[in-house]
Order: C-alpha cells, then structure tokens, then sequence
C-alpha cells in the first residue's frame, strides 16, 4: 500500500463530500472519519485489496478509483467512487466471497469492527445504515431475477 501522505484530512474530507454514502453524515462527522488516518488507505494499480477466502473483516467504502471483483478468478463486476464492499464479512465473521484488485489508484475509507466501535454513535448508525440499504437493494435485484425466471 502507498502512503497517505498526499491525502490530508482536508482532502479526504471533500472526496467523501462527493460520494452519496455520506450524504447523511455531518460536516463535522465526516471529519471525525477523514482525520482517522489509519482509516484511509491507499492501493496501487493491480495490487490485490481482498483475496476470496481469507478471514477478515475490513470494510471499504471508494472515496477514489475504480476496482475489479473476481470470484473463482472471474471478473464478476467493477466498482468505482462511492460503491462500497467487504460488509458481509464485516457483519457476519464469514470469510471473504470474492477478490478485489485496483484497477487504477484507489483510495478508501476502511472500518474492521474494531474501530467501528470507537466512531461516534451516529456515525456508526449512519454506516449501518448504508450497509442495510445496500443488503436490501441486492436482495430486491435478486427477487427480481427469480420472477423474471418463473
């Protein structure tokens, strides 16, 4: 991982202003996140930011760049600024379903559970929350596919 040097909390902070996720949370919210430092991480261009398997349970939110997720190897979708993944194993302790590669610089915002309990209430409310809102939306899409195969 490359350092973070480049991205104050001044500038973390207006790449979460740009992204939806945020929408809900407070200026002065979004920079309690923006000025915790080992919450920012950055990744190069081809370097692997989960692999499928292991055990883990950081979650990442794309503050900036675009990322491939594999399954078996097999490209199954690409995410860019404001998608978020990594929440299953986030809220359940079950070991990683897919891999995720940067496909260009990305930098993200990334939570285990550990220091989601040292965020602020609110701010861990407001996360739950765009989990769950993600969690229904993917369960809507797959009703709509069973139906669409009756």
């Amino acid at each position: 991982m490359s350092k973070t040097a480049d991205y104050s909390p001044e500038k973390i902070q207006k790449l979460m202003d740009k992204i939806s996720f945020f929408d809900e949370f407070s200026k002065y919210e979004k920079k309690l996140c923006a000025t915790s430092a080992s919450s920012i991480k950055i990744f190069k261009a081809g370097e692997k930011i989960i692999s499928e398997g292991e055990q883990d349970t950081f979650f990442y939110i794309i503050l900036l760049g675009n990322v491939e997720i594999l399954k078996k190897d097999v490209e199954i979708n690409t995410m860019k600024e404001g998608d978020f993944f990594g929440e299953m194993s986030f809220l359940a302790n079950t070991p990683r379903s897919t891999t995720v590669i940067a496909l260009d610089r990305v930098v993200t915002y990334r939570l285990n559970q550990k220091k989601m309990q040292m965020l602020q209430g609110s701010i861990r409310e407001k996360i739950k929350d765009q989990c769950i809102i993600k969690l229904v939306e993917g369960a809507d899409r797959l009703t709509e596919e069973i139906r669409s195969h009756l």
